[in-house]
């Protein structure tokens, strides 16, 4: 089942009226096959404010940063994490052989 949406305004639509209600502005909805109504089709007419539109920019560029700098560090904690396997190998290694002595 297919709705359309405009600000208070639900209509119950068919698969063929979609285009119809998108460019008279309505948003279609669609219910999953949990029963949950998501957004199918966000209306084209609709428009973000310029300062909505620069705080997401700069959100976005923050957060494309801290992944830049998280992946450096995941990096950094891979190669560690080698260097220590590596370690206890031998460590564990030389256990053994003390113990056959």
């Amino acid at each position: 089942m297919l709705y359309a949406v405009n600000k208070n305004k639900e209509v119950a639509i068919e698969e063929k009226d979609e285009q119809s209600y998108l460019s008279n502005g309505y948003d279609i909805y669609e219910t999953d096959e949990d029963g949950k109504i998501k957004l199918k089709t966000a209306s084209p007419s609709k428009k973000v404010s310029y300062e909505k539109y620069q705080t997401l920019a700069d959100e976005k560029e923050k957060v494309v940063k801290e992944n830049e700098k998280l992946a450096d560090e995941k990096e950094k904690v891979v190669k560690e994490n080698e260097k220590l396997a590596e370690e206890l190998k031998k460590a564990k290694e030389e256990i053994k052989k003390l113990k056959e002595k």
